[in-house]
């Protein structure tokens, strides 16, 4: 076995994942659709999802805010 830490995967398909050493930072989008699982994780992909996540925050409603304006839709009916 040696040093290397030893992880199972699928222990009854018999695959062993091995992993050791420093592993970079660890940044993954899995972005919706409907035909093949996908993931992004290029630099420029990933800042394309940062910036549009930002721009969502700035004009998010707060979480008090946004309960509020859920009661007050409720209350109109």
């Amino acid at each position: 076995m040696g040093d290397k830490p030893r992880g199972t995967a699928f222990p009854l398909l018999g695959i062993t994942e091995y992993v050791h050493g420093s592993v970079p930072r660890l940044d993954t989008v899995p972005p919706d659709q409907s035909h093949c699982p996908a993931m992004v994780d290029a630099e420029a992909g990933l800042e394309a999802y940062r910036l549009l996540l930002a721009r969502m925050e700035a004009v998010a409603l707060a979480p008090d805010e946004s309960r509020d304006f859920i009661h007050s839709l409720i209350a109109d009916r």
